[in-house]
């Protein structure tokens, strides 16, 4: 909604959280509460002050990527998507079909950043050439975004399929010219089979020139 999207902005730029009544703890179990499928279900314990959660997405895609990355299994499911070992990578398939490579991926001690004990943590090389972590929730980050932009390829098919001139594209906007009517949401709300149950929402408007 747009009061976590606030939240999450004022937490990122330096928000005086003693300021506005709430602390930044507040502000992520908020979130976080209202997103169970995400980040799992409150079971009314806590943990050194932070609840503990059951389920959710965060957990289940870790659980899985973990298997494989630790030998137990060489394929595990989280939800539509699918992690597969292929030598020192892992592949995380997608509902599309695409897969998201993870390259030599496996256990490392390392220290949480919120400091204490080193512990075991999934990491890999990034694309960039140094190593990092995959933590539950960038795992579904990950997944996310590149669902997103596969929903937004299905989408400039559907406005080439229907003859619409797309001359651009920002995120999740589409921009064509000429008045195309009902068209393009239309064109963004076609989905394709892999996609089924994913709730896709759009709204179009025209306008003499580019503007958010």
């Amino acid at each position: 909604s747009d009061v976590y999207k606030r939240q999450v902005y004022g937490a990122n730029y330096g928000i005086d959280f003693d300021t506005i009544g709430f602390s930044a703890q507040e502000l992520v179990n908020s979130y976080r509460d209202a997103h169970p499928m995400i980040a799992g279900a409150d079971t009314g314990r806590e943990w050194q002050g932070h609840k503990i959660r059951e389920g959710g997405m965060w957990k289940l895609g870790h659980a899985a990527l973990k298997k494989v990355v630790t030998g137990e299994s060489n394929e595990e499911y989280a939800a539509r998507c699918e992690f597969r070992r292929d030598g020192d990578d892992v592949l995380n398939f997608l509902p599309s079909g695409r897969f998201i490579r993870y390259r030599q991926i496996y256990m490392e001690d390392q220290v949480p950043s919120w400091g204490g004990d080193p512990r075991p943590t999934i990491t890999y090389r990034h694309p960039r050439g140094y190593r990092t972590s995959l933590f539950p929730s960038k795992i579904t980050q990950n997944i996310c975004q590149a669902v997103a932009r596969d929903l937004l390829y299905n989408a400039l098919a559907n406005c080439e399929r229907l003859g619409l001139q797309t001359i651009a594209h920002v995120h999740d906007e589409v921009l064509v010219e000429g008045y195309v009517g009902d068209q393009l949401s239309e064109a963004m709300t076609d989905l394709p089979e892999w996609a089924a149950g994913i709730p896709v929402e759009a709204e179009a408007d025209e306008f003499a020139f580019y503007r958010k």
